[in-house]
Formats: structure tokens, sequence, C-alpha cells
């Protein structure tokens, strides 16, 4: 059951003693599946319990796309629900979120702000500001002013993020292309947009023997044969006609490269009619 966040906190007075916990709001749209959605959790549990309080706010994920709030739970996140909160612009969902947003944080009296994604980024940033919070960071994960909207969607998107960044103290990109992209679109500057690349668990991973031939078997690949790989979501953004195109390109015959295509979302029926089509 999803639990409405303005209800779910804890609003016992903290100390402000120099002794305690640094409190830290950590804010995105929705924990659909995907790099943001593991970031904030990784975020949100890897960090020294004995040195900072975390709570993790979230919104809803649509009807296609998959949760990752259980994983997140499960790794010991605590996520509090605001169910009008998304990635989608709803003026009054946004107005009731913005509320919350602000109740949250003044009831919970965070000592930072962490806002992750653009809706979440905008709301939370405002609200921080509306509860006097001291310090506001926002991550861009990309950014969604090209290739998302149109020409004056992505107009007006662009003169909001500039507004934004002059109430944040900190903007944090995840690649060095994000921060150039960024400074050159006017967002930020130089001193105050910074560099963390992404920290993931990949001890899962690492356990494979080098050569091992069992994923081919699977798959029935002739050893030998080129293998491609990709992975994300599959969705507008990540434009995979474009590479199963190329694929269709290259010649035939028993050792023609092996497309991997790894994840899911709302264009995978498109894309398995677009494989069939190019035989």
């Amino acid at each position: 059951m999803l639990t409405d966040a303005t209800q779910a906190v804890d609003t016992s007075p903290g100390s402000a003693s120099s002794t305690r916990p640094i409190r830290v709001a950590r804010v995105i749209a929705r924990m659909n599946v995907g790099g943001p959605a593991q970031h904030v959790t990784f975020l949100s549990t890897g960090m020294d319990r004995m040195r900072f309080d975390t709570i993790l706010i979230t919104g809803v994920v649509g009807g296609n796309e998959g949760d990752f709030l259980p994983a997140a739970r499960a790794r010991g996140a605590r996520p509090l629900v605001i169910p009008e909160l998304g990635p989608t612009v709803r003026p009054a969902h946004d107005l009731v979120s913005l509320m919350k947003l602000a109740r949250l944080f003044r009831d919970f009296r965070p000592d930072i702000v962490h806002t992750h994604t653009a809706k979440a980024g905008a709301l939370g940033r405002v609200a921080a500001r509306l509860a006097g919070v001291p310090l506001c960071v926002h991550t861009f994960h990309g950014h969604v002013l090209e290739g998302y909207f149109s020409a004056a969607k992505a107009r007006l998107f662009l003169a909001a993020e500039r507004g934004l960044a002059r109430i944040t103290d900190r903007i944090i990109t995840v690649s060095s292309r994000v921060r150039q992209a960024l400074l050159s679109l006017g967002i930020g500057r130089p001193g105050q947009v910074e560099v963390i690349p992404l920290g993931l668990d990949l001890s899962r991973f690492l356990p494979s023997p080098k050569g091992s031939t069992d994923l081919r078997q699977r798959l029935h690949i002739p050893p030998g044969t080129p293998i491609l790989g990709t992975v994300g979501r599959l969705v507008p953004i990540k434009d995979h006609p474009t590479l199963i195109h190329a694929l269709g390109l290259l010649p035939g015959g028993d050792r023609a490269p092996h497309l991997l295509v790894v994840g899911d979302g709302e264009r995978r029926e498109a894309l398995q009619e677009l494989v069939q089509r190019l035989d």
C-alpha cells in the first residue's frame, strides 16, 4: 500500500547539536526501473548511517513501467510516496506535491535537500527554499532539454532550469559531458557544477569466469561469433532502431554479429516488429 508521505514522516524534534547525523532529504519523481532509481537507492542506503540520516521521497511509476521501490526497500531505503508527484507536468498535482514537500521538509528539518530528475528537481528545490532548508543540491543524470520535447517546450524548460540553478547551492552531473552540455546551455556556473561519477555495485557480475561459453550455448550462438550488447530502457530517447538498422546493414551468414538487447519498456513490441521486418 502506498503511504501518503505527509503522514509518514517522524515529526519528533531533533537535536540541534553538531553531533547528530546530517539530515538528507532525497527527492525523485518516480522509482521506475532505471539508472536514477538505482543511484538514489545506493546513495540512500550506502552512506554511513552514524553520520547521515536519509529519507527518500518519490512519486508513483506509470502503468507501463517497472517499479524499483521493492528493491529499494529490500536494501534498507525508507521511501515516502507522494502520489501526486510524477514526471508529467500537471498543475493541480504539482501544486499539491509542492505543498506536501514543503511540509515534509519543515517536519524532517533536513540539512540538505538532494533532488534528482527534472520534475522532482524543480518542485523539490522550490519547496526546500520555501521551507528554509540550508543547502540544496540537484543531480543531472542527463537532461531532457534536447530530444524529448518540442522546440517551444524545450525553451520553456531551459528557462526554468536556468532559474532553478540560481537557487541551487551545487549542481552535480554524472559525467564531464553532461557538465559541459549544461554550462553551454547557460545552466549554472563553472564553480557551481561538479562531476561525481556513478558508483555502482558490480560484485554480482564479477564471478563469471573469463571466456565462459554458458551464454553462447544457452542462446545457440556459434563460438567466435561477434556479440554486441545494449543495456537500457526500451524508450524512444534510447534510439534502439538506429542500432537495429545498423546491424541489418552488416553481412549475414554464420558469422553475422548477434545483438543482445537487455532491458524492457514501452517500445519492446515495436522493436520486435522492426527486427522481424528487417529479418
